[in-house]
């Protein structure tokens, strides 16, 4: 017997309407009219994004001679996506899957990791590697939108690459950041070559979170996925690291495109850095 939640077949979902969802008994739990001017898209559909990206507003790309365009110019190299005209704010068409600590910051966490002290009771050598006291302390959970952070990504990734070198210390999330240019771009121009490019803050992370922002940024990367210039994953599956400080030392926040946001353990999680530039 099936949940009275499978009612929609044929009969009732008809016209340019689509039947989704889990099935029983040759009934399904949605039919979504995708041609309302209302419905929101969200990850779900995907599969239906992906088959009529021609339905779909592009974000803007940036170029490398400082072009700005949602169509794909024929000559001209892109190095980014726009998610904000008006801060002049883009990402890089390219990502990086990395921890935040390098080698020897992962022995030392392991180290105390086996002598039980435990996530929550981190001895306090350890503190020289997770601590950052240039950066304000950004508590969870308290505001909205990370505006109560320090918002200057440029600014917060500086004194990142600051830190590390004066203390010695690997932050490969950093480093990439630090050290990206667009690969496509065999000599870049001084805007956009090693240096300028940064870890967003929390704040900035919102920007490329908004739902209207994901959606345009997945549909432009699947435009020119197949040239190999960018990397475009699941519209349900985006977490980046960003270059705030939380109260507490040993995690960092991580932007999620559910627009929710958390605190990380430097040593053992491996998420997305994603590079963004003001141009």
């Amino acid at each position: 017997v099936c949940d009275p939640k499978f009612q929609y077949d044929s009969s009732n979902c008809t016209g340019d309407k689509v039947l989704t969802g889990n099935s029983c008994g040759g009934k399904y739990e949605q039919c979504k009219d995708y041609n309302d001017p209302n419905y929101v898209f969200t990850c779900d559909d995907e599969d239906y994004i992906n088959n009529n990206l021609n339905k779909f507003s592009s974000a803007p790309y940036l170029y490398s001679d400082g072009t700005v365009s949602t169509q794909i110019l024929s000559g001209k190299k892109p190095i980014g996506i726009v998610v904000d005209a008006e801060q002049r704010l883009a990402v890089a068409l390219k990502r990086n899957q990395t921890a935040w600590f390098g080698t020897k910051e992962y022995a030392a966490w392991k180290n105390l990791d086996s002598q039980g002290k435990g996530y929550g009771d981190i001895a306090e050598e350890y503190f020289r590697y997770a601590d950052i006291p240039a950066l304000a302390k950004c508590l969870p959970y308290s505001y909205q939108g990370g505006d109560k952070c320090d918002p200057d990504g440029y600014e917060n990734t500086k004194k990142l690459i600051e830190f590390a070198e004066s203390n010695g210390i690997e932050l490969p999330a950093v480093d990439y950041v630090k050290n990206y240019s667009p690969d496509n771009v065999s000599v870049p121009a001084a805007w956009f070559a090693k240096g300028k490019w940064f870890l967003p803050s929390l704040n900035q992370m919102y920007l490329i979170f908004d739902p209207k922002n994901i959606l345009a940024d997945y549909v432009a990367r699947r435009r020119i996925g197949n040239t190999k210039v960018a990397y475009y994953t699941s519209l349900c599956s985006q977490t980046y690291w960003t270059s705030n400080r939380t109260g507490s030392t040993i995690s960092w926040f991580v932007g999620s495109n559910t627009g929710n946001y958390w605190g990380y353990y430097k040593s053992i999680s491996t998420v997305a850095a994603l590079p963004m530039i003001k141009y």
